[in-house]
């Protein structure tokens, strides 16, 4: 693990943001590939995805684990605590509204912007990689990784190999993303939801192997919700 970067001097560089930075950035050049008569819009999306995903990542994991945080000013400062569906959910929520504000269809653009959904969200995991957080349960496979000393996956299971669920999600999520570039929607919404129903399935299977505490059903909390947005997913699938 390397959260750090580099220091210099009071700045410090932290890989996780800079991983962030790097998913704002690529997302924003897909985006502005994909879009033609909607260009003009295309930054304003891409900064209310990044800001509105930074605070619901943010919120949903305050919600989530309360006891992480010391103090509510300690919600908004800590460099770490952050929940990628949340931030997912909220920046589709915000999205919405934004399309509904200017007149313009919130499928089509969820369609434009379902790929560099994908692919920020893969390069995000190279940032929790690095990080050291969402770490895997104990395996005894070769790939398993030793989290040093200090790291939350030591913290927790020491000297243990444990599954890289940061690098699992962060392939799985870049296929999906391939996946999505190749599709010819059949209609607005097609590739919006075929994002919504392969990352459900992604994140579902991977959560398994994922350190996290049961919720309901023997189901982690992130699974159940992803259940729901896969059967949402499918029947639209159905219906349309």
């Amino acid at each position: 693990m390397h959260p750090v970067l580099f220091k210099i001097g009071p700045l410090t560089l932290y890989t996780y943001g800079l991983f962030l930075a790097i998913a704002f950035i690529v997302g924003l050049w897909i985006a502005e590939r994909r879009a033609r008569e909607i260009k003009k819009y295309i930054s304003n999306i891409v900064v209310l995805i990044f800001i509105s995903g930074i605070i619901g990542a943010r919120l949903f994991n305050a919600i989530s684990n309360p006891s992480s945080y010391s103090s509510f000013i300690e919600v908004f400062i800590s460099r770490s605590g952050f929940t990628f569906h949340g931030g997912l959910i909220f920046a589709i929520v915000c999205v919405f509204f934004y399309c509904k504000k200017n007149g313009l269809s919130f499928l089509k653009i969820a369609d434009i912007f379902s790929p560099s959904f994908a692919i920020g969200i893969a390069i995000g995991r190279i940032g929790c990689f690095f990080e050291g957080c969402c770490f895997g349960k104990p395996t005894n496979l070769p790939w398993g990784i030793l989290f040093p000393v200090g790291s939350w996956g030591w913290k927790k299971f020491g000297n243990t190999p444990l599954h890289p669920t940061q690098l699992y999600s962060f392939l799985l999520d870049f296929i999906l993303f391939l996946i999505l570039l190749k599709i010819k929607p059949k209609r607005d919404g097609f590739v919006f939801f075929s994002f919504l129903l392969g990352y459900s399935i992604i994140r579902f299977f991977v959560e398994f192997l994922r350190e996290q505490p049961i919720f309901l059903f023997s189901l982690t909390q992130p699974q159940i919700l992803f259940l729901i947005i896969g059967i949402i997913s499918i029947v639209w699938f159905l219906k349309h």
